[in-house]
């Protein structure tokens, strides 16, 4: 993670091809979730095929609830879509430090 995904901004940036060939005409939201934890998050998918494709919206809450830190690795993996539309990613986090320090927004 580099600090406009996980500080201020929080907003991520997806490869195009990706999103393109998989998700941009199918879905405008993503459900995140980190196994085995049942708690989803809901994340806006937003952008141009043209010019960049990214997680906002639900993805500061997302990075807020799960600690996450500049340097931080988080690996997704694509499940699929969901009946109502959104596209499901399963994410494992890999942390920069051992002990997790709970984030605030100042």
């Amino acid at each position: 993670m580099v600090p406009t995904h996980v500080e201020k901004r929080f907003f991520l940036t997806i490869p195009k091809k990706l999103v393109i060939e998989n998700i941009l005409h199918q879905t405008k939201a993503a459900i995140l979730r980190v196994p085995p934890n049942p708690k989803t998050w809901i994340a806006g998918l937003i952008g141009k095929e043209s010019t960049f494709i990214g997680l906002d919206g639900g993805w500061a809450d997302f990075v807020l609830d799960n600690n996450l830190e500049v340097g931080d690795v988080c690996l997704f993996k694509l499940c699929g879509l969901q009946e109502a539309g959104e596209i499901l990613i399963d994410v494992s986090i890999h942390r920069v430090v051992e002990e997790v320090v709970p984030l605030e927004i100042v």
